[in-house]
């Protein structure tokens, strides 16, 4: 992974609370795009890993 300098120090400042993560977790299991999938006109790469929790590859 490329990383800019610094970028570690940072995240260790700005740690999310439990309860962000929590409000930022539930967001991401209610967002749905689908409707918007038949508009996008440009070419486009889509990359998703089998080991993602978050979005698995029938979604992605």
């Amino acid at each position: 992974m490329i990383m800019q300098p610094g970028f570690l120090e940072a995240i260790g400042k700005y740690l999310p609370s439990i309860e962000s993560f929590i409000r930022q977790f539930d967001a991401l299991k209610e967002f749905d795009s689908m409707n918007l999938l038949g508009k996008i006109t440009a070419p486009t790469l889509i990359v998703n890993g089998t080991k993602d929790n978050s979005t698995p590859v029938k979604c992605a």
